[in-house]
């Protein structure tokens, strides 16, 4: 796991394990489709199309490592940034966990600090090198993600 600003912090399963421990913390846990199904849609939380789920907290986005940039859903990253702005101007920790920590939970990391000019927030290809050299050298989005945040990147970001 590791802290990218102040209070953002990012990481495989290894961080969700270590926000467990931790005080005042809100966990953005970036998950696979059974995964997301058997925590939420079989208790009748949520229906199949919604992509994501907000509890106090704590905000579960149902995202696999698409191949094809049309699977992904534009709304599930909007509420992701949006999730991180409220969370940290309260000063509660966020951290983003995806499986690996190398594609899905950076990226997010890294759409907020676009969002909020931190990184270049021009391009995608501009922001995820300046990401990639300065916050997360572990950072590898898939051809699918970055195809489809490529072409979002003005709607997720406020450009």
């Amino acid at each position: 796991m590791k802290e990218i600003v102040s209070g953002l912090f990012v990481g495989g399963s290894d961080a969700l394990e270590a926000a467990q421990g931790m005080d005042n913390v809100a966990l953005l846990q970036i998950c696979s489709e059974s995964y997301f199904k058997e925590m939420y849609e079989d208790e009748g939380i949520i229906g199949p199309e919604k992509p994501y789920v907000k509890k106090m907290s704590k905000m579960m986005i149902k995202l696999e490592n698409y191949d094809s940039p049309d699977k992904f859903n534009l709304e599930a990253f909007i509420e992701a940034v949006n999730f991180i702005r409220l969370k940290l101007a309260i000063d509660t920790t966020v951290v983003i966990t995806g499986e690996m920590g190398r594609s899905r939970a950076p990226s997010i990391a890294m759409l907020y600090l676009a969002a909020t000019g931190r990184v270049a927030n021009g391009s995608f290809d501009a922001a995820a090198q300046e990401f990639k050299t300065d916050y997360y050298p572990d950072y590898e989005p898939k051809a699918g993600l970055k195809s489809f945040l490529s072409a979002n990147w003005g709607e997720i970001c406020g450009q």
